[in-house]
């Protein structure tokens, strides 16, 4: 028996004819927007839609079950029918069987007709079973297909309802995103106004209690200045008084600063003044070295240098054609000339020769061989030239001796600085007569010039003592001559001119020893001021004589031509050169003028 169901293919649709909710669009406007309201408004909906979900997928489950119990139902037909199949082939079998056999004609035709029933029996039952396969397969396709309809649109309508309830989601999450963000930020603002208020009520207080403060101030204030007027009125009375009797005083006292004046002057420029007397040139504006547009001078000739000759060819094979072999005809000479300096150490090999008599005269020596050649120390293996470099290097380009020894072992001579350093100590006993015939030489010139500076010794540290010494200095016009002495005292300067020949002009400044000198060389030395130390004295002095600056101005002009006109061999001596031996440290004319200022002055 075959049960059909007729109410399952009613069409699936939502109860009450509803159609599927759609977020609504928020359009900004200018009013705020009630949040809160709208949050709750969404959360309504999106509940609301969850219930819509549940109830759909629960009708989806509900087909699904039916769809599995018809499957059921057809496969169990199957079976039923294949069942009948192999029944009606065994009857068919067994008839042919009995059909075949011996048998007796009445018991055939009952078994024939028993048959028949039963095969017809079989076909009806076949037929029915047929037909109703035939309309449980046309039923499952159509409950297949509006199945698959259905599952498709409930499918859609699923991801419709995701996709709606991510996006209410996301709605949600930022409505309540940016109402979080509008309460954070109102109640900032609430706060910093509530700080701001209370900072300004703070600050009213105190400035209150400043105030109140201030007042009480102010009354005891006034109060005592009230008592101080009084007081100072009376003590103003007195300093009327005590101001007679002080201006008086200050009028005496006035005249002893007038004094003071000077000497503080003269104190004050000594420590702290300017020590030099050049005076500041003004710039031209034209800048150092060669001018833009103007002549060079070219190339210095140096005619005096030895010229050597290399001559220099091409190859020969340079000097024929590559093509025919010919050779080139010489066509002159190209010269060019190169500066060039060859410094190196060599050995000096002197063999001298040996010539022994010949004769048997006692008279005449037994043999004779030329002199050996001059050396500067003896048992030294080093040469006059070797010892000119080291002292040209040591003491005119004032290199240290180490440097002096690695300057030696570049040009190919290896001497330790240890010898050079004890090798100079040899050279005093050499150079003692020429200081000697300098200073006798000196001693016969009619104008000296002397001076003294600071120096310093390293080696008197050895000995325990102090390394400060003294540099006396004397100058002539053809010769200077240099003493270290460890004392400034006049014994050192009459040392230098003790042995003089005659009367000198000693040119120098106005230190005590050059007086004493002059005391104990009576007549033979006659001290002449330095005209530069003068006016230097005369600028540091110049400020205790304000009132007298424009004394003899007449005089002034008259010493200015004069040393305009003089020659200047004549003026030069008169001023000292402090151990140089050129005139280039002569004071400025404005400074010897202020020297003849000072002198008639001071006369």
């Amino acid at each position: 028996m075959v049960v059909f169901d007729d109410g399952f293919g009613e069409d699936a649709a939502l109860a009450g004819g509803e159609e599927l909710w759609t977020a609504p669009l928020v359009v900004p406007e200018c009013e705020p927007l009630d949040w809160l309201s709208v949050l709750e408004q969404t959360q309504a909906r999106l509940d609301e839609e969850r219930k819509r979900a549940n109830m759909l997928e629960l009708r989806a489950e509900e087909h699904r079950r039916r769809e599995k119990a018809e499957r059921s139902r057809a496969q169990g037909y199957k079976r039923q029918l294949g069942a009948y199949r192999v029944k009606l082939k065994a009857a068919r079998d067994e008839l042919k069987a009995a059909g075949g056999a011996d048998r007796a004609p009445q018991s055939r035709s009952r078994a024939f007709k028993a048959l028949e029933r039963r095969v017809k029996a079989q076909d009806s039952e076949i037929a029915d079973l047929r037909f109703s396969l035939h309309r449980s397969v046309e039923h499952r396709e159509r409950i297949e297909a509006r199945h698959r309809d259905e599952i498709q649109w409930l499918k859609g309508d699923m991801d419709h309802l995701r996709s709606l309830m991510v996006r209410a989601s996301r709605e949600r999450n930022r409505v309540v995103d940016s109402l979080q963000k509008q309460l954070e930020r109102r109640l900032a603002a609430a706060k910093r106004r509530v700080q701001d208020r209370e900072g300004v009520i703070g600050r009213l207080r105190d400035r209150n209690e400043r105030l109140r403060s201030a007042v009480k101030r102010v009354t005891q204030r006034f109060a005592s200045l009230r008592e101080i007027i009084a007081g100072l009125r009376a003590e103003v009375r007195e300093l009327k008084v005590a101001n007679t009797e002080l201006t008086s005083r200050v009028e005496t006292l006035q005249g002893k600063f007038d004094k003071l004046r000077s000497s503080r002057s003269v104190l004050s420029r000594r420590m702290y003044g300017r020590q030099s007397e050049q005076q500041d040139k003004p710039g031209t504006g034209r800048k150092r070295g060669q001018q833009r547009g103007a002549a060079g001078h070219g190339r210095t000739p140096r005619p005096e240098l030895e010229q050597t000759v290399e001559r220099r060819d091409p190859p020969e094979e340079q000097r024929a054609c590559s093509d025919c072999l010919a050779p080139y005809v010489e066509n002159g000479e190209r010269s060019t000339t190169l500066i060039e300096i060859e410094v190196k150490a060599h050995t000096r090999k002197i063999v001298r020769g040996r010539w022994r008599r010949g004769c048997d005269c006692a008279a005449s020596p037994r043999e004779v061989t030329a002199p050996a050649v001059a050396r500067v120390f003896r048992n030294t293996p080093y040469g006059v030239s070797v010892w000119a470099c080291v002292l040209f290097e040591r003491f005119v380009s004032r290199r240290p001796i180490h440097r002096v020894a690695v300057w030696l072992g570049d040009m190919g001579l290896r001497v330790s600085a240890g010898t050079l350093a004890d090798s100079v100590k040899r050279f005093v006993p050499l150079f003692e007569p020429l200081a000697e015939a300098i200073l006798a030489h000196q001693n016969t010139a009619a104008v000296r010039h002397a001076d003294e500076t600071g120096w310093r010794v390293q080696a008197y540290r050895q000995s325990g003592r102090s390394s400060r010494a003294w540099l006396w200095t004397s100058v002539s016009a053809d010769a200077v001559y240099y003493l270290i002495d460890p004392s400034r005292s006049a014994e050192v300067a009459k040392r230098l001119f003790a042995s003089l020949t005659g009367t000198v002009i000693l040119v120098c400044d106005r230190y005590s020893g050059y007086k004493s000198l002059a005391r104990q060389l009576a007549g033979k030395v006659i001290l002449q001021w330095c005209w530069a130390y003068v006016a230097h004295r005369i600028m540091l002095l110049r400020g205790s004589f304000a009132s007298q600056e424009m004394m003899n101005i007449h005089m002034l002009r008259n010493i200015i031509s004069f040393i305009h006109s003089a020659p200047r061999k004549a003026i030069m001596p008169l001023f000292c050169f402090h151990g140089r031996s050129g005139p280039d440290c002569a004071a400025s004319q404005s400074a010897i003028a202020l020297a003849f200022i000072s002198i008639s002055i001071s006369a």
